[in-house]
């Protein structure tokens, strides 16, 4: 999959497509649709489907090929409020080290704009509403399901609407959850949902050293 805005870009600069002046929010839909018609096919194929941005690093196909044994998990993290430079390179550094263990499915910040608050609905930002319910089909409904686990990074510690919906989500599906939350103090709706908590990096890698000690590992160098 890819952004949107970056799908109308490099469509509007090809003969074949360029006078078909096709709008972001055609393209969101039209990638939703191709997605899950391709998803069907796998399903009555019985084949292993997954589908990921364009931005994930190259070890995620080669790990899915190579290495099929590894356990996937999607990353979730706070993003409408924690996308400050100093947090978007802490959450960087995090999942390159998560990629030893993990096949990581990432989430996408979208470059199109969102709703604002009790905003009404019309002509006008029709687009940003497409654009606020993909990410929230595309998070929940493709990346968190198709993944073995969750892991919540917090660089800091905020409120996440997203993030407590993604782990309720993973735990009204059995999947494992795990949080790295760098504060004592938490809402009990964030409490809920997790199975095991670290107060930091170095603690939870710490564990997964050991948690993972024996299974295969990635250090090869393909980014």
């Amino acid at each position: 999959m890819r952004d949107p805005v970056d799908i109308e870009t490099t469509l509007s600069k090809r003969e074949q497509w360029k006078k078909e002046h096709l709008n972001e929010q055609e393209i969101s839909l039209w990638q939703n649709v191709e997605t899950e018609v391709i998803a069907t096919w796998a399903e009555l194929l019985k084949c292993r489907y997954y589908a990921f941005y364009d931005k994930q690093r190259m070890c995620t196909l080669f790990k899915l090929v190579f290495i099929p044994e590894m356990e996937s998990t999607y990353i979730s993290m706070p993003m409408t409020h924690m996308m400050d430079e100093p947090s978007r390179k802490k959450v960087d550094k995090f999942i390159k080290k998560l990629e030893e263990y993990f096949v990581v499915f990432v989430p996408m910040i979208n470059k199109g704009k969102f709703p604002e608050v009790s905003q009404q609905l019309t002509k006008k930002n029709h687009t940003a509403y497409t654009n606020s319910y993909q990410t929230v089909k595309i998070d929940l409904d493709i990346l968190l399901h198709q993944s073995d686990r969750i892991i919540v990074f917090f660089p800091k510690p905020t409120a996440s609407p997203g993030v407590v919906n993604e782990l309720r989500e993973a735990h009204e599906t059995n999947k494992e959850a795990w949080i790295i939350y760098p504060s004592k103090l938490a809402s009990p709706f964030l409490i809920y949902y997790y199975d095991r908590s670290f107060l930091n990096e170095k603690q939870f890698f710490d564990f997964l050293a050991s948690e993972k000690r024996g299974t295969v590992r990635f250090d090869k160098k393909l980014d």
